[in-house]
């Protein structure tokens, strides 16, 4: 319950810094910093590192990412016979739809690399449908924080709690560090990503550990369905029997209904 009380706890707190850095941003309260960071990294740091950074920051892309969680929670849905691993997938992928890809759409705002004055600024460039106006939050650190925490969710009896812990963070600090220096993000985007993919994994969490009772419900629905602890077919579920084959005769008996005792006529 302790646990359960955290992860909610640290879901608001994420989601409530997330609103609130998106709104000093607004106010151009961040902007400042920004561009200092950007033109700090364009004159200190050698030009190998800044290449470097750009292949670093392929680690929170999201389509391989989405992909290989959809394997896994595949997999351990139907080895474990529960929904709950590919639901989870569904929540994350819609999560960062609504949260991410939302927010994305509607600030419009320029990546560093944009030469038009003012691209730091929200509603600075025209809808584009590409990375060119969708700069904030970064999707590369959202996709590293949620994707890299669910997989390590649905695998989470095959490491330990604190390499489970170690293995996200890193994931999550070399992403969001190779974002900012590689120019492809602001360094409020990054932090941005971090909040949003942060309050969707605590989101994640608390579904992991909901009610098993909810979950069961759900797989007797869909996997089997539990009698005096028997377990039948799927196709028997809801009162259906299976058809007969056929290729079965229509007076085909089993080997015990032909050994059985004739009843009473």
């Amino acid at each position: 319950m302790k646990k359960y009380r955290f992860y909610l706890a640290s879901m608001g707190a994420a989601f409530g810094l997330y609103a609130l850095l998106t709104a000093l941003i607004a106010v151009h309260f961040f902007i400042d910093t920004d561009i200092a960071v950007r033109d700090g990294i364009a004159r200190d740091l050698p030009h190998w590192l800044i290449s470097a950074s750009k292949a670093a920051a392929r680690l929170g892309q999201g389509g391989p990412l989405m992909y290989l969680s959809l394997v896994i929670a595949a997999a351990q849905s139907f080895r474990l016979k529960t929904v709950k691993h590919f639901a989870l997938w569904a929540c994350t992928s819609a999560s960062l739809i609504m949260i991410v890809g939302s927010v994305k759409m509607y600030t419009r705002r320029g990546a560093p690399a944009d030469p038009q004055p003012g691209a730091v600024e929200f509603f600075s460039k025209e809808p584009c449908g590409g990375p060119a106006c969708q700069s904030f939050p970064s999707g590369h650190v959202a996709n590293s924080v949620v994707w890299y925490g669910l997989i390590l969710i649905l695998l989470n009896h095959w490491a330990s709690s604190q390499a489970r812990r170690t293995i996200l963070a890193s994931a999550v600090s070399v992403t969001a560090v190779a974002n900012v220096v590689s120019g492809h993000h602001w360094l409020s985007d990054s932090l941005g990503g971090m909040l949003a993919g942060s309050g969707i994994l605590g989101f994640l969490l608390i579904a992991d550990r909901a009610n098993p009772r909810i979950w069961g419900w759900l797989d007797k629905r869909i996997f089997t369905s539990r009698r005096s602890g028997t377990t039948r077919p799927f196709r028997e579920i809801g009162g259906m029997r299976p058809e007969r084959s056929s290729g079965s005769p229509r007076g085909w008996q089993s080997p015990a209904q032909r050994t059985a005792p004739a009843g009473p006529h």
